[in-house]
C-alpha cells in the first residue's frame, strides 16, 4: 500500500508541475518587425508618391509633383520647388534604417514626445501610402519614430529637421544662365540721356567688343556673372504698392546667349527720401527702398515668365545700386590705329636756326 501511495503522490505531484507551467510559461518572443534594418522610406514607396506634406507645430508644407515631374509648393503660389532641398529630404529618409523596436506601451510612447512632428506622402489619387510622426532625440543618438495608426515605437539612426515654412521650400532662383553661354551685354544709361552700350564675343572665353571703345573686360566678365544668377529674397503681389512706386526708376540689363536666346532684367527702385539735417549738416538719405526686378525670357515657356505675372519680386539691392551708373565706366577710349606697314614714316621737319643736335659728322 505505501508503495501505490508513494506512486499516486508522484503522479499527482507530475500533473499539477505540468499545470503550473502551462499556466506561469513565459509568453512566445514575437518574430521580429520586417522592417527593422530596412531603409525607412523604400524605393518603391517613393515611386508612387505624388505629394509630400511636412508637418509642424509651426505649420505645414504640401509640396506636389506636377507634369514633367515638377514639384512644386502647393502653398507657396504654386512656386516651384527647391529640389535640393527635398532631395536632401528624401535623401536622409531612404538612408535612415529602423534599429530596434522601442515598445508597445501607451504610456511608455507617451514620453517618447511624438506629436505635431509629421511625414507623409500621398498618391496621385490623394491617399496617404507612407507616414511617420517624429518623436524626441534619443539620448545616445537617433530619433524615435512611429507610423500612422500604430502603436508601436521604434528607434531610427537618423536626425531630421522638418522645416513647415512654405516659402523656404519655393527656388529662389529667377535668371540661372551659364555665364560661358553669354554672347551679348547690353546696358542702358538713363544718366546719359537713355543711352544703350552693346558689348559682344564670337565664342566663350573671348573678349567683350564694342564699337568706338576699348572695354574693362574684368568688369564685364563680373556684370556677366552677377546678372546670370539671380534670387529673389521677398515676393509681393504683383500691385503692391512698393513696386509701383519703384517703376518710374529702372535700369535694363539684356543678356543673349550664343544660341540667340535672350533674358531681359529690369531692376527698379524708388530713390531713398532725403532727410533734412541742421543747417551745418545739410541732407542725408534715408534708408534705400527696396529693390525689385521684372524678368522677360525670350523662350515663352520659360518658368519665369508666367511668375512675374503672379508675383512682383524684390532681390538684393547691389543689383541694382553697382550697375554701372556711365559708359565710361565700362570701356576706356580706343587707341588710334597702328600705322600701316606700307606707309613710309614722315620726314624729319627741316630746323629753323641752329644745329639739330651737338652730333657732328667725323672731318667736320
Amino acid at each position: 500500500m505505501k508503495l501505490k501511495s508513494l506512486a499516486l503522490a508522484v503522479a499527482v505531484l507530475a500533473v499539477l508541475s505540468a499545470v503550473t507551467w502551462f499556466v506561469q510559461r513565459p509568453a512566445p518572443v514575437p518574430p521580429a518587425d520586417p522592417r527593422l534594418s530596412q531603409p525607412l522610406l523604400s524605393e518603391a514607396v517613393l515611386k508612387q508618391a505624388a505629394k509630400l506634406v511636412v508637418t509642424e507645430s509651426e505649420g505645414t508644407v504640401t509640396v506636389v509633383k506636377g507634369e514633367g515631374d515638377k514639384w512644386t509648393v502647393a502653398n507657396f503660389h504654386d512656386f516651384p520647388a527647391d529640389l535640393s532641398k527635398l532631395i536632401r529630404l528624401v535623401d536622409t529618409l531612404q538612408e535612415a534604417k529602423l534599429e530596434r523596436l522601442v515598445t508597445t506601451s501607451p504610456s511608455y510612447i507617451a514620453r517618447l514626445g511624438f506629436g505635431a512632428s509629421r511625414l507623409a506622402l500621398q498618391d496621385a489619387a490623394g491617399k496617404e501610402i507612407w507616414g511617420i510622426s517624429l518623436g524626441k532625440l534619443a539620448d545616445k543618438g537617433g530619433t524615435f519614430v512611429q507610423f500612422t495608426g500604430e502603436t508601436k515605437a521604434f528607434l531610427g539612426n537618423f536626425t531630421a529637421y522638418l522645416d513647415s515654412d512654405p516659402a523656404n521650400w519655393a527656388d529662389r532662383q529667377l535668371a540661372d544662365l551659364k555665364t560661358d553661354s553669354v554672347a551679348t551685354l547690353e546696358l542702358n544709361f538713363p544718366e546719359e540721356n537713355g543711352r544703350n552700350a552693346r558689348f559682344t564675343r564670337a565664342k566663350a572665353g573671348d573678349p567683350f567688343t564694342t564699337d568706338g571703345f576699348s572695354p574693362r573686360q574684368d568688369t564685364l566678365n563680373n556684370l556677366v556673372a552677377l546678372h546670370t544668377s539671380v534670387t529673389y529674397t521677398e515676393t509681393e503681389a504683383p500691385d503692391s504698392a512698393g513696386a509701383r512706386a519703384a517703376q518710374p526708376r529702372s535700369r535694363t540689363v539684356r543678356l543673349t546667349t550664343f544660341d540667340g536666346k535672350s533674358v531681359t532684367l529690369t531692376y527698379a527702385q524708388k530713390a531713398a527720401p532725403k532727410v533734412e539735417q541742421h543747417s551745418d549738416q545739410g541732407e542725408v538719405l534715408g534708408a534705400p527702398e527696396p529693390v525689385y526686378v521684372s524678368i522677360v525670357n525670350s523662350d515663352a515657356t520659360a518658368t519665369v515668365n508666367a511668375l512675374m505675372k503672379r508675383r512682383a519680386f524684390r532681390v538684393q539691392e547691389s543689383l541694382f545700386t553697382n550697375l554701372p551708373a556711365k559708359l565710361d565706366d565700362l570701356v576706356d577710349r580706343a587707341p588710334p590705329p597702328p600705322a600701316s606697314l606700307s606707309e613710309k614714316p614722315a620726314a624729319p621737319a627741316a630746323p629753323t636756326s641752329g644745329p639739330a643736335s651737338g652730333f657732328r659728322m667725323p672731318g667736320k
